[in-house]
């Protein structure tokens, strides 16, 4: 039996708008030191070109993109081709040292972003620590109270602790906004069965931008052309209140460009009625 589907509605705003941007973080096993951006071009970029270069670790922390908060101080960027490392500070002075009597060794490239400097942190946020390497000449950069400890306790003793760098936001787990724009959505093959009344549907989803979407990845079944046909076995609902299956996630937890995943959706359907659906995907960018 054919169950047609109907298309879903696209959700203009893609994500909702918040002060704080997520700062990504980047592991290198080539380099063997960390990279930090507030930039989804320049994730993606990483994510999609140097993945052999390297791996992304997920959000470091929130930050702000602007000056726009009040109390906020920006956050300045450099490049060492001699170290393959980048470097960040939140001291003006440190960063016309390194521009006056290093300019061989560092590349400043701006502003990163902005956060709170420490003395001028407010309710919320919590101090982004740095340390040093001697061993890997390079700087590394956690808000992570466990990293924090593990280093200095560290019998090793690779990573020397500096100081608080700044203040920011934690990172909290993304909530998945529509991403119908950036996906294709193809219903394939569909079954019935009798002893469950369940209709079934093997949907494949394809990231069709160059935009990496994060799990989870949801389909929200918004409505169904009969009320008496349910999702079957609902991952949950919604804030605004639909139903929704939770698709299980590559082995990287992300669908990059061009990347598909397909999963089957079941409905409960004791009396084998016809289903259109009106549905929605959800993840998280």
């Amino acid at each position: 039996m054919e169950v047609p589907f109907g298309t879903d509605t696209t959700n203009n705003e893609l994500v909702i708008a918040s002060a704080a941007v997520p700062v990504y973080r980047f592991w290198s096993p080539v380099y063997t030191r960390h990279f930090y951006t507030i930039s989804a071009a320049e994730r993606d970029k990483l994510i999609n070109n140097y993945p052999h270069f390297w791996t992304y670790e997920g959000v470091a922390y929130q930050a702000f993109a602007d000056s726009s908060q009040p109390g906020t101080a920006p956050i300045y960027r450099f490049w060492s081709d001699i170290l393959h490392a980048h470097f960040y500070t939140i001291s003006a002075a440190e960063r016309d040292k390194l521009i006056n009597n290093y300019p061989t060794v560092w590349t400043y490239e701006g502003t990163a972003f902005y956060a709170y400097p420490a003395g001028a942190q407010v309710p919320g946020t919590s101090p982004v620590y740095r340390f040093w390497s001697n061993i890997l000449g390079c700087h590394f950069y956690t808000i992570s109270e466990a990293e924090k400890n593990k280093l200095v306790n560290d019998p090793a003793h690779v990573w020397i602790y500096e100081k608080v760098a700044w203040y920011a936001l934690p990172a909290y787990p993304a909530a998945p906004v529509a991403v119908d724009p950036l996906v294709s959505a193809s219903l394939g093959s569909t079954r019935y069965d009798l002893r469950t009344g369940r209709t079934s549907v093997l949907m494949t989803i394809t990231n069709t931008s160059t935009t990496t979407i994060q799990s989870p990845l949801w389909v929200v079944i918004r409505s169904t052309s009969d009320p008496a046909v349910t999702l079957a076995g609902s991952s949950g609902v919604t804030a605004d209140g639909y139903e929704y299956a939770e698709v299980n996630p590559l082995s990287d937890g992300r669908l990059d460009p061009g990347e598909s995943i397909s999963t089957w959706l079941y409905f409960d359907n004791p009396l084998r009625h016809r289903l259109n659906l009106d549905y929605s995907i959800r993840g998280v960018i």
